[in-house]
This record gives structure tokens, sequence and C-alpha cells, in this order.
């Protein structure tokens, strides 16, 4: 097992998903590629800085309109960036809708 995993909480379930970010007034646009209930990864076209807060509601996994919290950004070979966030408190991701979503 790796340190990275070993400091994971949550289990992380690869997805796909689009998704439509908020950023001071500003529409994002991004997908999914893994969740868990405490975050997800990103896959960006633009490079985003450690700190800052998005807003975003992932009807598919149900949430609600919620922040997520930028950890680190890193860039793709192919050049996009993958964005990995942390969901504010009680944004209400449940293991069973990741799991339901990641097989299909």
């Amino acid at each position: 097992m790796s340190h990275e995993d070993e400091r994971r909480r949550h289990q992380r379930y690869p997805l796909r998903l689009p998704i439509t970010l908020h950023r001071d007034g500003e529409q994002l646009a991004a997908h999914v590629i893994n969740a868990s209930e405490g975050g997800c990864l990103l896959l960006m076209s633009i490079p985003l800085e450690m700190g800052d807060v998005l807003e975003a509601s992932i009807p598919l996994l149900g949430v609600p309109r919620t922040k997520l919290y930028v950890l680190r950004c890193q860039t793709t070979p192919e050049g996009e960036y993958t964005v990995a966030t942390r969901f504010e408190e009680d944004a209400g991701v449940e293991s069973a809708s990741l799991a339901r979503l990641s097989r299909q």
C-alpha cells in the first residue's frame, strides 16, 4: 500500500461525469474522473490554484450545490490539468452512489 493510499480516508471510484463549476461568477467545464465521499479529481482544460474555491452540484451523485476546495493541480502529458478537490463538510456523497455510477 502506498503512502498516498494510507492517507486516504475514503475509497475512490473511477467515473467520467461532465460537471459545470462556478468560480467568482465564471462557469468552468470539467469532468469528474474519480470521486470519494471526501472529494473528487477533475480533468480540466485550464489550471487552478491551490486554495481556489469552486461551487458545483453533481446531481448524479446526489450532491446539491456545494463548495469544492482545490488541493492541487497537475499538468497531464496531453496538456490538460488534473485538479484534486475536497468537498465541504456534509456534501452528502455516499459510497453506494459512487459504486453504482462507477459500474455503469
